[in-house]
């Protein structure tokens, strides 16, 4: 059987030669906290693009021109209507470009922007 002071020195050696385990943990510790923040960010940047799309969709033609018949005959956009348009286009494209950037390259660089697109 140990000793109390057997078993204290066990521990305090166990310790000193834990230090390359130490060292492991806190790297997982850090890796794992970037890829949280990181699939976050894609997570966030999905549901807002799908959002964005959606947004665009709605966006329709108010203006539409009928023949003598009542009939649709085309339709078209106001300048205001076709500005709403143009800039949910915009800004779904600009997201698509970063959510692609930070899935397809990954770099912190790629992060950063999409993490500031979508503020």
């Amino acid at each position: 059987m140990k000793t109390s002071e057997e078993i204290k020195a066990s521990i305090a050696t166990g310790i000193k030669d834990g230090q390359s385990e130490v060292k492991d943990r806190v790297v997982a510790h850090y890796t794992e906290k970037e890829l949280e923040r990181r699939s976050n960010l894609i997570i966030k940047g999905l549901d807002k693009l799908e959002s964005l799309e959606q947004e665009r969709d709605r966006i329709k033609p108010d203006q539409i021109a009928v023949n003598d018949q009542g009939q649709e005959q085309s339709s078209t956009y106001s300048k205001a209507n076709f500005e709403k348009l143009k800039k949910a286009r915009e800004a779904v494209g600009k997201l698509s470009k970063a959510l692609n950037a930070a899935i397809e390259q990954g770099s912190q660089q790629d992060y950063e922007k999409l993490e500031k697109t979508l503020k």
